[in-house]
């Protein structure tokens, strides 16, 4: 009597086909059927996934580490030459740390970008946490020299060796304590690269701009830009002793990740801009 088979989740490396001489009943062709369906059904349960770096959501609060809480299933492959062999990964809340640096060392190196991965380590036959300043391929979901490798998300590290403390949520990366990467008092315009804080797809950052007026008798505008765009940004500061406000922009940037800014009337306004987060793609 025939009988339905649902499936399992599972990556089968070699289906067994039925030749000749095997006897002639159902199961000589259905073991291949079931090994076949369930290879199907393991793509199917995660073909809608978005990548890992989407899924992830890292934070950093010491300095030190960086925390990954848990991710759900993954498929990875483990074997690099034929037959190729699949593996269902889920990863448990984890930290990256300087021991997970691809080239070692006791430390990071100062003002760098790191990338950090999960996935196949082909040398150890493990899976591993891995972080390198070897970048994600352009789709972000491996790493470009290491397919085995799946990309999670970056981080950078200050002028003393530090993790600067930052969460990421999706593609969206927020810095927990701006810092000034710009300031302006003069209609000459200034240039600040932000190449060294970025990860090398990212290519729109949100800045934070704090704008101080001591003149009580002429109001003063910001101009901002990035770098080899057509058009400035306006921003207006009123007159007034000491008068002060704060505002937020979202910049879009070239392939130099450069912008630039100036005052319009300048004299007794300044403009001081600092980097709160961005988005990598």
């Amino acid at each position: 009597m025939a009988t339905q088979y649902p499936g399992t989740e599972a990556d089968v490396t070699e289906i067994t086909i039925p030749d000749d001489n095997d006897v002639a009943d159902a199961e000589s062709v259905n073991r291949a059927f079931r090994a076949l369906r369930d290879s199907i059904k393991l793509g199917l349960a995660t073909q809608n996934d978005q990548p890992l770096n989407i899924r992830s959501y890292l934070r950093s609060t010491d300095f030190a580490k960086i925390d990954i809480s848990p991710l759900s299933t993954w498929i990875q492959q483990i074997r690099a030459f034929l037959p190729y062999r699949y593996a269902q990964v889920a990863w448990n809340a984890d930290s990256f740390t300087v021991l997970d640096v691809d080239t070692g060392g006791a430390s990071f190196d100062a003002s760098t970008v790191y990338y950090c991965y999960l996935g196949w380590d082909n040398g150890s036959s493990t899976f591993k946490r891995k972080i390198s300043k070897n970048i994600p391929d352009e789709k972000l979901v491996f790493q470009k020299v290491d397919s085995f490798l799946k990309y999670v998300g970056s981080f950078h590290t200050d002028s003393f060796k530090r993790v600067v403390p930052y969460s990421k949520e999706g593609d969206y990366y927020t810095i927990d304590n701006p810092f000034p990467v710009l300031s302006t008092s003069g209609t000459t315009l200034v240039t600040a690269n932000l190449s060294s804080f970025l990860p090398t797809y990212a290519r729109k950052v949100r800045l934070r701009i704090k704008m101080i007026n001591t003149s009580t008798a002429a109001t003063d505008k910001l101009l901002i830009s990035a770098v080899g765009a057509p058009d400035f940004q306006e921003i207006v500061i009123g007159k007034g002793a000491d008068v002060q406000q704060m505002v937020t922009i979202d910049l879009p940037l070239r392939t130099n990740r450069e912008f630039q800014a100036k005052m319009d009337a300048g004299g007794s306004a300044i403009g001081i801009i600092s980097l709160e987060g961005w988005w990598e793609r």
